[in-house]
């Protein structure tokens, strides 16, 4: 398990293919399907292969990608976030997801310099 980032509430930390489950849960939302599409992960093996092909591969071959998110206490999973290289993009898009129960919960950001 790489961390990737670590704050008083919150890790971002690499998948692996024991993600399996959640990310078979996170991809099954209402919230997922209505707003980011189904992305044919019908069972927990789905989610797996989609983890080897997807995620496993970004880290690989562009150094960053999408990575769980953790509350910092309970170590529960709550989504994800990060990068994502897309073919019609010059640069990497930020993504993210929640679980519904978890959605609505951030505080405010504050920038530093110009953005």
């Amino acid at each position: 398990m790489k961390k990737i980032l670590t704050t008083d509430r919150l890790h971002l930390i690499e998948f692996n293919t024991e993600d399996a489950p959640f990310v078979y849960e996170l991809m099954n939302t209402p919230g997922w399907l209505k707003f980011i599409g189904y992305r044919g992960i019908d069972e927990v093996l789905d989610a797996e292969n989609f983890i080897k092909e997807k995620f496993l591969t970004s880290y690989r071959d562009w150094g960053y990608g999408l990575w769980k998110m953790e509350v910092t206490k309970s170590g529960q999973a709550i989504g994800m976030m990060g990068f994502v290289k897309r073919d019609t993009l010059p640069h990497p898009d930020i993504g993210f997801a929640l679980l519904p129960e978890f959605e609505g919960k951030g505080g405010h950001v504050h920038f530093v310099g110009s953005v």
